[in-house]
């Protein structure tokens, strides 16, 4: 027999209610063993999903075809509406309603940015110097040029 998906729930029950005592070991939604069998409003316990979140079936003819946990809806039907799907003998089956499921929050560290290099400061330019009173001065041929090291 396969061994059913287990959720973490939050029950949110009326009242207290006792777990039976050689159905455990029973955990909490943060993977901790229960200490009591009794769980009281508020208290988690991971628990088969199909319990919390219903399941879906259809029927084809004599056979009753299991589509999966929560409301399941095949492609080729999904533009239909409820009563459609009802006719076409979808049977969606709600979870228990002293239940509700658990969105566990993990923490992880936060991811620090890599450290960006500065950007050098752009080049400063020089202002150049008015030279429309001195005379033009002839281009260096390459004879003239001097190679820097």
């Amino acid at each position: 027999m396969e061994t059913p998906q287990k959720i973490a729930a939050r029950y949110i029950g009326n009242h207290a209610v006792l777990l039976q005592a050689g159905m455990g070991p029973y955990y909490d939604a943060d993977g901790k063993r229960l200490t009591s069998l009794v769980l009281s409003y508020g208290d988690t316990l991971m628990m088969p999903a199909e319990e919390v979140l219903g399941k879906t079936y259809l029927r084809q003819g004599e056979t009753l075809l299991s589509l999966g946990i929560g409301k399941v809806v095949l492609p080729e039907n999904a533009h239909k509406s409820p009563e459609e799907l009802a006719a076409s003998n979808y049977e969606f089956h709600s979870g228990r309603s002293d239940f509700e499921p658990v969105v566990l929050s993990v923490l992880e560290p936060p991811v620090e940015e890599p450290a960006q290099a500065e950007e050098p400061p752009a080049p400063v330019e020089e202002p150049t110097p008015d030279t429309s009173s001195q005379p033009e001065q002839p281009a260096k041929d390459a004879s003239q040029i001097e190679e820097v090291q």
